[in-house]
């Protein structure tokens, strides 16, 4: 009986983080096979904006906070085309993060709705799915305003030759980091980008290890 009101309850293209984890998905496998191509950059703004739109509407906060991340959201947009159209410093990094803002924002508060689920249902199971990418994408955003910042912070290595990162390198890094895969191929040289790798693998798997397991544990009751 579990299982069937688990899987009669809820696969539907009306659910809250349906369209959510469509549109970060649709954003991730984009970056991974358009990234070098010359429609990308354009491509990835209007990917964005899906994204900020099926985030607000799995919301169910109040109206003041989800105003606040309207706005938030706005800014995170204006700033991405403007980086994308002048290329500056100051709109990369506001780009980045503005939209860190909203993913801290989005991560807690679809936590929050998780945890204090009484019902597991599919859509619950998509929601987790969504907060563990937007962890991912999250510090991906921290990695690149610390390279902003501090350009000495990351480097490549390919065939002993080192080479500076690009945007996707560093949420191709942070991924591989959360899952604690580490495949050794970006090198870490400051302190604090040193700091911020070790906050993300503790997170990783304390994700896994509490918010997973308390799912699975709440759908067998």
């Amino acid at each position: 009986m579990v299982g069937k009101s688990f899987l009669s309850g809820s696969f539907s293209m009306h659910g809250r983080f349906f369209w959510l984890l469509i549109s970060l998905i649709l954003s991730l496998v984009i970056s991974v096979f358009l990234y070098h191509h010359v429609l990308f950059q354009w491509t990835s703004v209007l990917l964005l904006l899906f994204v900020l739109v099926a985030a607000i509407l799995a919301l169910r906060e109040s109206r003041r906070f989800i105003t606040f991340l309207i706005i938030v959201a706005i800014f995170s947009f204006l700033f991405n085309v403007s980086d994308l159209m002048f290329t500056d410093v100051f709109s990369q990094f506001c780009s980045k993060l503005f939209l860190a803002i909203f993913c801290i924002a989005l991560i807690l508060c679809f936590s929050k709705d998780i945890l204090k689920s009484k019902k597991v249902t599919v859509d619950l199971f998509f929601g987790a799915i969504c907060v563990y990418l937007l962890i991912a994408i999250t510090f991906g955003l921290f990695y690149n305003m610390i390279n902003i910042l501090d350009a000495q912070s990351f480097y490549m290595l390919s065939s002993g030759v080192r080479s500076a990162p690009t945007e996707f390198d560093f949420f191709y890094f942070s991924f591989t980091t959360l899952t604690t895969v580490g495949y050794g191929d970006v090198a870490i040289v400051t302190a604090h980008a040193k700091a911020l790798v070790v906050i993300e693998s503790i997170t990783g798997i304390f994700y896994l290890a509490i918010l997973v397991s308390r799912l699975v544990a709440r759908h067998g009751e």
